[in-house]
């Protein structure tokens, strides 16, 4: 997906950071079932992706960063493999 980074490398991955995830969203104003709505998903997955619990696909994470006028890098982390 263009803008995004490749998903892995050898010794990394890319994964939405939950820590940033939150605070971006709190900074922008928004409650979960706002983002969800924004996104096209539930105040549950927001929450799992909030806990680190579910990595969601480049595409949710892109509208993410769209609804909270980021950039997706801004809201990923590299995570040891």
């Amino acid at each position: 997906m263009p803008g995004m980074p490749s998903r892995s490398n050898a010794s990394y991955t890319w994964r939405l950071d939950p820590d940033v995830l939150r605070v971006a969203r709190v900074r922008a104003g928004l409650t979960r079932e706002e983002l969800a709505t924004r996104i096209g998903r539930s105040a549950q997955s927001v929450g799992l992706y909030e806990r680190g619990v579910m990595n969601p696909d480049p595409d949710i994470i892109v509208a993410i960063a769209d609804a909270l006028g980021v950039e997706p890098l801004d809201i990923m982390a590299r995570r040891a493999a």
